[in-house]
């Protein structure tokens, strides 16, 4: 309609930008941003409008530095969480709810539900929100250019008709009219629109006002005005003119930025995270068993497992991510921290089910980010008897803690998968390179090694108790990944895990890759150990170990050096063969008999390999 009418833009379902999000749940229709050039994913924009469509529990993507308005549409009550929980807020049906981006959210529904969701720039960004709600009258809507973009979405009722500056505009129901989108027209007067609403055949029309505010007048209102309650966002003062309800609008945030950055560090430049990267996974269910068909395909689902009840007689329970693709393929099991303080499997885990989309999933992935909860919750290795769970597998129904507990992390989870990778880092003390541990006599588990571009291949077989082991003894095609080191969590390590199961997927037409080299970029590179064994001291005292991970050192290198507590050197240990180092000791304190390094025995490049020998620590 031209600038002259404050560049008006009337849009509807099919100018909607669509998409459906990554983890099948929820759909979305965007209506408008800014700027134009922002990304949603990426939260470089001031405000985003969208209608988002759901039928199951949700979570919100974490937006720091912004602040929500929901307005929940139609359906039956939305129930929002914050914090785990700790806060619940019920929205009603037309009644704006604001709360802030940087709040973990879920929310949840009992059927079909849709909201009308703004997100806005805190304290950059002034907002007001109102619904007009009527069965046949005409309202008079603010408007105002300077920096200032507004929008009316007819939800209900009948087509309305829009009176501005002389010119009629129609927006039909599920339609929505935009002032001034890219804040292009700028004008010193305010004016007015007039909106004539009528519901269909005696029922409620209704209209849904929003406008932005970039103008610095709307941002420096009062401490008074900006703090009315979430829940009364929509009951603005009003008066009668000329027999028409005009309405003051006021923005609703309750938030500002002003002082936050007043501080800034000069000596280390600090770029923060542009993307938020969470999982955006429901909230969980809770099941005695992975009942795999239970969960509906293309979707992602959380789930707790009760696995041994503790000392109140209440569950102990493991978490579990199913991604469940659109069509049937094979199941492929992730577990991370069997030891519990090893970490870097987590992150990757999420990383995978943030990236994943499961409308181009044929299959499961079921992802079990802690297995030792434990350990876990104690920051430790071991389970809560002091046993190793990676020494303990396949466990006893009867036995011992730690041997009931394995049992049921193999019946109720790990049986139900047809491949597996575990993913471990070094103990406490130890720091190791990027390897895989299999067995290299299995053609699939040979594939999945080199898939995953490891550092180092180390060929055992792993039947001593370890979680692979027992896996490879149900039939299940299982390799263990050693991710870098504990307590910590490693950019590098999680990024080289992510494209690597990536690759397996692939592998196992699962999941087409796109983005990432179908096959292992370095492998001329790789490393294939046939053995390997650890160094230990001789005396105690203050070790320095020479050689990074990742390095080949030769027969006679010297690689540690041991001094007492005067510094003057009691023993030096030298490499007895040539070998790749595995992984070494980072704790400078050693007592004699502690480990040094973990040296790896290269293959000969074609000679046939040996049988697997059992994993040496």
């Amino acid at each position: 309609l031209g600038l002259f009418l404050m560049n008006t833009e009337v849009i509807g379902d099919e100018g909607f930008i669509k998409s459906t999000a990554a983890n099948g749940l929820v759909q979305m229709k965007e209506i408008l941003h800014f700027p134009e050039t922002a990304s949603w994913l990426d939260a470089n924009f001031l405000w985003h409008a969208c209608t988002n469509t759901f039928d199951t529990p949700r979570s919100y993507l974490f937006l720091s530095g912004y602040t929500r308005l929901v307005l929940r549409l139609s359906g039956d009550n939305l129930l929002v969480n914050h914090d785990n929980n700790a806060h619940s807020h019920v929205v009603k049906k037309n009644t704006f709810y604001e709360f802030s981006g940087d709040w973990p959210t879920t929310c949840e529904v009992s059927g079909h539900c849709e909201d009308l969701h703004i997100t806005y720039k805190t304290g950059e960004v002034a907002v007001s929100a109102t619904v007009f709600e009527s069965k046949d009258d005409e309202i008079v809507v603010p408007l105002s250019s300077r920096g200032t973009c507004t929008f009316l979405f007819n939800t209900q009722g009948e087509t309305a008709t829009v009176s501005y500056r002389g010119n009629s505009i129609d927006i039909p129901v599920g339609h929505a009219l935009i002032f001034n989108k890219d804040l292009s027209f700028d004008d010193v007067e305010d004016e007015e629109c007039e909106i004539s609403m009528k519901g269909e055949k005696g029922k409620i029309a209704r209209i849904v006002s929003v406008r932005f505010s970039t103008d610095p007048d709307a941002l420096s209102l009062s401490t008074e005005e900006t703090r009315r309650p979430a829940a009364k966002l929509n009951e603005f003062g009003d008066e009668t003119v000329d027999g028409k309800k005009k309405l003051y609008m006021i923005p609703s945030s309750q938030y500002s930025s002003a002082g936050l950055h007043q501080y800034k560090w000069q000596r280390t430049p600090y770029v923060a995270p542009t993307t938020s990267n969470q999982t955006l996974a429901p909230p969980p269910i809770t099941v005695d068993d992975l009942d795999i068909s239970s969960f509906e395909q293309g979707k992602i689902h959380t789930a707790w497992i009760n696995l041994v009840q503790d000392g109140f007689g209440e569950w102990i329970k493991i978490p579990v991510i199913i991604a469940r693709g659109v069509k049937d393929g094979p199941v492929f099991g992730i577990t991370a921290a069997v030891h519990g303080n090893e970490l870097n499997g987590v992150p990757g885990i999420h990383r995978l089910i943030q990236h994943i989309n499961v409308k181009k999933l044929s299959g499961s992935v079921i992802a079990c980010p802690c297995v030792n909860v434990t350990g876990f919750l104690s920051y430790k290795r071991y389970f809560r008897d002091g046993r190793d769970l990676n020494r303990t597998f396949p466990g006893k129904e009867t036995g011992f803690a730690s041997q009931v507990y394995c049992h049921a992390v193999l019946t109720k989870l790990i049986s139900h998968f047809e491949y597996h990778i575990d993913l471990h880092t070094a103990s406490f003390g130890r720091v190791n390179s990027y390897y895989v541990r299999c067995d290299m006599k299995d053609p699939v588990v040979e594939s999945f090694a080199w898939l995953c571009n490891p550092q180092i291949i180390l060929h055992n077989s792993g039947q001593d108790g370890t979680l692979r082991g027992a896996a490879t003894e149900l039939g299940i095609k299982s390799i263990t990944i050693e991710v870098g080191n504990p307590q910590s969590f490693q950019s590098r390590f999680i990024s080289w895990t992510y494209a690597g199961v990536r690759r397996m997927l692939h592998y196992l037409n699962m999941y087409h890759l796109t983005d990432i080299s179908k096959s292992p970029p370095n492998k001329e590179n790789i490393v294939l150990c046939a053995g390997g064994h650890w160094m230990y001291t001789r005396c105690g005292g203050l070790l320095d170990v020479y050689p990074p991970v990742n390095a080949f050192v030769k027969k006679g290198d010297l690689i540690a050096r041991v001094k007492n507590i005067f510094g003057n050197i009691s023993e030096e240990v030298y490499a007895p063969e040539d070998g790749m180092v595995v992984g070494k000791s980072s704790n400078p304190v050693a007592f004699a008999g502690d480990r040094v390094i973990h040296l790896g025995i290269p293959h000969p490049e074609g000679e046939p390999l040996p049988d697997a020998e059992g994993e040496n620590y």
